[in-house]
């Protein structure tokens, strides 16, 4: 059976950049409506979806668990690209 979603090969703790198209960030604290998180770092990459964790430091310090999902990815309704490592 074909797969439908690619495997991106994210790894726990890598950081992705350019996550604000397509994305409604709310952070729990905000009274002003979505925000773009200043840092957004893989948890998990599942089958169908990368979990990830979206850290809001202007916003307060808060963070919370956000599921980006891999079909509105590959339909082009939002991007996001892996930050290089540098070693």
């Amino acid at each position: 059976m074909k797969k439908a979603e690619p495997d991106y090969g994210l790894k726990p703790g890598d950081e992705l950049i350019q996550c604000s198209k397509g994305f409604t960030w709310t952070a729990t604290i905000s009274t002003n409506g979505p925000k773009v998180p200043d840092k957004v770092i893989v948890v998990k990459e599942y089958p169908r979806f990368v979990e990830v964790e979206a850290h809001f430091e202007k916003n307060g310090g808060a963070f919370y668990h956000e599921a980006i999902n891999k079909a509105a990815v590959q339909a082009g309704d939002c991007y996001f690209l892996r930050m290089p490592k540098h070693e």
